[in-house]
């Protein structure tokens, strides 16, 4: 797996001591190993040549067989003495000592090398923005985030604009966007890249996350570009077959409107006659302490009876509606924002590190009332008018939606790789380490800005077993999963659809695109397409994060995404404060009941060619580490961990280096919620919200740990590649 920044020169030393240990490839050899290993393949020529006229002597006689035996015998002994020497598996001391630099918790990191020049150097454009003032709108091109070099100078009425499609040579115009058809990665790239570079409309805003954090707001050069939310957007043309499925959808959307009306007036109606009964079976001292009440109310009442006739006349004339959003500043429509959308739960925007130990989710939050949504007044600001015409707009097309984020069709694509991947920012498949990288830095980059926004949200879904087993994402693990209240996620959509979000500079040069589709105003499968609410996407690669919002069912007491995943109120509430790939987010209160229902075997702790290795607190292939179980050759003098332990694989004792102070520190915090579990009654794996409990929590999320992968796009030894 890869290394941070400062580990590179340990990673470089380690390969010079243990190179003879693992089997290597000539894409594995630096120029130096070549040198080296190909003068110790020499020796044996030159030994053969000079010495073969007496071995011919040798092995016609038996005292030269004999003495042939002996020799054979004790090369190989020496061999062997040699293999299992410490020149060869160096000892723990040694290992700690150069991986000390990359696996310090509390180390700085190291500042990336200045990139050549003439190269694209990411780091400018943000260099560049922080120049200017916050309150200016500033133009936005994707080339300057980008290193769109490629296309540059295709247009779509220009000659020259033909380029390689499947096969043949096709203008600009002939392509569709997205294409819907199958490509190599070369070609997919490619496309997206035009995207981009000629018709993609630009982000609204950009936000920096950390001590940098600050919004900016963007346009673009050709207005044509500027991101717009749906309400602004031309309705699109209907056939009359799309029309009769939306008023197939629209009658069924009644339907089961009018089924939950009638089933909410139903409950109200058992209660009130509970109520009622209650009220005719109370004691008859109730009933006169009631009426004395009655009496004594009814007497303060008259004494303090209002003087009709001199009560002051209001005016009716309604307050004037709100300055139209073009007219308002960036700080102004900040502040209309903050106004019109503000935090769900103050705990996560203004709240104290106790605070935010364990945040309750009110069930109201998972209920989306859109009829009251789309009523406005004259009182209405700008905001809410657009917000009530998204919402109108997005009810009535939703029948007959098409898909909104699409991924990637490759050719030569057994395994799917191309549906983990946005086809507007896919520039090739990135296998092990280097994917891995990505969505390291994607979820951290996720947890601070959530943290920082003040955004309710947890992991879920495969993420949430990664974090489960060690706090990490699972080796083989595509993607990562995001799940929010339905309220928070039209809230999300409103503040940051079409945003672009910079990375904390500390942690890397990572830029992450919000794309919210309008769909979510609907809370049923429909037709299948749009199952996924929004996405966090890696603009340097196309990977991404999955949003879906979970909101109230027929079910009552349960909340479901539009997959059909239920979960009850006290699954999820409160959520728990924790750390996934060394970074700070949220999990479900009762994270094993959702495990459970959703995953039967997530406690198994092997899965295909992986086993989970509780002394490492790594998942590891279970073939390469089946032969060293033997426990007192695991660890030295000191009880730790050494390359035996290891699997005596250089690799994994990297990446046990790199990963156990976070593994180590995820096993306390469990081993605190096992203990919790102890002193719930019912035997429910629920969080006991106690000063106590939070203050013991809070201070394990006060250190700060360093990004645990290279980051991506700019390393120590390579320049930006895309």
């Amino acid at each position: 797996m890869s290394l941070p920044i400062d580990s590179i020169d340990a990673e470089k030393q380690l390969d010079t001591v243990t190179r003879s240990s693992r089997p290597t490839s000539p894409s594995d050899l630096d120029s130096d190993s070549s040198k080296v290993i190909g003068c110790l393949a020499y020796v044996p020529v030159v030994l053969g040549r000079n010495t073969s006229r007496f071995t011919r002597l040798l092995r016609h006689n038996v005292i030269g067989k004999i003495l042939l035996i002996l020799g054979s015998g004790y090369f190989i002994t020496i061999a062997m003495l040699y293999m299992f020497s410490s020149d060869v598996y160096p000892s723990t001391d040694s290992l700690k000592a150069l991986f000390e630099t990359g696996s310090n918790a509390n180390s700085a990191p190291v500042e990336p090398k200045p990139i050549e020049d003439g190269r694209f150097d990411p780091r400018a454009i943000v260099t560049a923005l922080r120049a200017t003032s916050t309150d200016e709108v500033s133009v936005f091109d994707w080339g300057d985030w980008l290193d769109l070099s490629e296309v540059k100078g295709y247009a779509e009425t220009s000659e020259s604009s033909k380029f390689n499609w499947l096969s043949k040579t096709v203008p600009l115009s002939e392509v569709n966007f997205p294409p819907r058809s199958k490509a190599d990665e070369k070609e997919q790239a490619f496309v997206g890249k035009l995207y981009l570079d000629n018709f993609a409309r630009v982000p609204s805003q950009v936000i920096m996350v950390g001590e940098a954090r600050a919004t900016y707001a963007m346009r673009a050069k050709d207005a044509s570009r500027n991101h717009v939310d749906y309400s602004e957007q031309p309705e699109p043309e209907e056939t009359e077959q799309q029309k009769q499925d939306r008023e197939k959808g629209e009658e069924e959307d009644r339907k089961q409107e009018a089924e939950m009306n009638k089933k909410k007036q139903d409950r109200e109606n058992r209660r009130k006659e509970a109520e009622e009964k209650r009220k005719k079976l109370g004691e008859e001292k109730k009933e006169e302490k009631k009426e004395d009440e009655t009496a004594d109310k009814t007497k303060r009442d008259d004494e303090t009876e209002v003087d009709l006739e001199n009560i002051p006349v209001v005016s009716q004339v309604p307050d004037a509606p709100s300055p139209r959003i073009i007219n308002m500043t960036p700080a102004e429509m900040a502040k209309e924002k903050a106004r019109v959308f503000p935090p769900l739960l103050p705990a996560l925007a203004n709240g104290t590190l106790e605070d935010k130990v364990a945040v309750t989710l009110n069930a109201s939050m998972f209920t989306l009332d859109l009829a009251a949504l789309q009523k406005t007044g004259v009182n209405s600001s700008p905001l809410e008018i657009k917000h009530a015409e998204m919402i109108k707009k997005a009810r009535k097309y939703v029948g007959t939606s098409s898909k909104h984020f699409y991924e990637v069709l490759l050719t030569n694509d057994p395994y799917g790789h191309g549906t983990h991947y946005d086809w507007r920012f896919f520039n090739l498949v990135r296998l092990g380490n280097e994917h891995e990288a990505v969505m390291h830095h994607l979820m951290r980059a996720w947890s601070m800005f959530a943290d920082q926004e003040g955004i309710a949200s947890w992991i879920s879904h495969g993420s949430l077993i990664g974090w489960y087993w060690n706090g990490i994402s699972m080796p083989w693990d595509s993607d990562n999963d995001v799940q929010m209240p339905i309220v928070e996620l039209d809230r999300f959509a409103q503040l940051y659809n079409g945003t672009l979000v910079v990375e904390d500079e500390k942690e890397g040069t990572g830029r992450y695109y919000i794309d919210v589709g309008p769909w979510y105003v609907s809370r049923h499968k429909g037709n299948g397409r749009n199952v996924i609410d929004a996405r966090f996407i890696d603009i340097r690669s196309g990977i991404y994060i999955d949003i879906t919002g979970l909101a109230q069912t027929d079910r009552p007491g349960q909340f479901a995404c539009k997959n059909n995943h239920y979960y009850h109120h006290d699954w999820l509430s409160p959520m728990r404060r924790t750390l996934y790939e060394g970074a700070e987010t949220y999990v479900p209160n009762m994270y094993e009941a959702v495990l459970r229902d959703e995953y039967n075997k997530y406690r198994q702790s092997t899965f295909k060619d992986w086993s989970f290795n509780r002394d490492l607190r790594l998942w590891v292939p279970t073939k390469k580490c089946a032969k060293f179980n033997v426990p007192s050759l695991k660890f030295d003098e000191n009880n730790d961990l050494n390359l035996y332990g290891a699997c005596n694989d250089a690799n994994i004792y990297k990446e046990y280096t790199l990963t156990k102070e976070v593994s180590r520190e995820h096993a306390n915090e469990m081993d605190i919620y096992n203990r919790m579990d102890i002193v719930n009654k019912n035997g429910k794996n629920m969080f006991v919200d106690t000063d106590e409990t939070r203050a013991l929590f809070a201070d394990e999320f006060r250190v700060y740990y360093p990004p645990l992968r290279a980051d991506p796009g700019i390393s120590a030894d390579k320049s930006w590649q895309h």
